[in-house]
């Protein structure tokens, strides 16, 4: 909100949002963030969230993405993160240096992945990674073109178009 207040000439209200942010950011540090720097709610989803949505302190960072990748790596190179922590983990991943992890959830096709979604036949990305199986067909009730993890596919468009610009300078 701050960043939007400024882009349109807000400047108080950019100020304002700025202050309630890093007291939202203070105040989930004392709650959930522990002195080790991992969170009391230990899970892939909560980590993907928070780093996504800048709520560690600069120091803890570090700390918070190689917690997620070691989730990850334990989770046999799966993710577990469902619905909220499915869209941010490849970014965060890739923006704290974990490039490789971040490439190997893309192009893996172990259950849960995109991969898995392809050899199952899919043309779009599913609400859920077994909408539809081989052996069981369409599950009820489930959307075969989810916006939420489709911008996983916005985001690498958009590193890419980024990467293209920089290298035709």
């Amino acid at each position: 909100m701050a960043d939007m207040a400024k882009a349109i000439g807000k400047s108080s209200e950019a100020a304002q949002y700025q202050e309630l942010f890093l007291m939202i950011k203070n105040a989930f540090k004392g709650k959930y963030i522990k002195p080790d720097g991992t969170l009391v709610v230990d899970t892939q989803t909560a980590y993907a969230m928070a780093l996504y949505m800048d709520l560690f302190p600069e120091d803890a960072r570090g700390k918070g993405a190689k917690q997620l990748a070691k989730k990850i790596r334990a989770n046999d190179g799966c993710m577990t993160t469902g619905f909220l922590g499915t869209r941010p983990i490849v970014p965060v991943l890739a923006s704290a240096g974990q490039n490789d992890l971040a490439v190997q959830l893309l192009q893996s096709h172990k259950f849960p992945s995109w991969g898995y979604e392809v050899d199952q036949g899919a043309t779009t990305i599913w609400e859920r990674w077994n909408s539809y199986t081989k052996d069981k067909g369409f599950r009820r009730r489930t959307k075969r073109l989810h916006e939420l993890l489709r911008a996983l596919c916005l985001w690498g468009d958009l590193r890419m178009a980024l990467f293209r610009a920089r290298r035709n300078r």
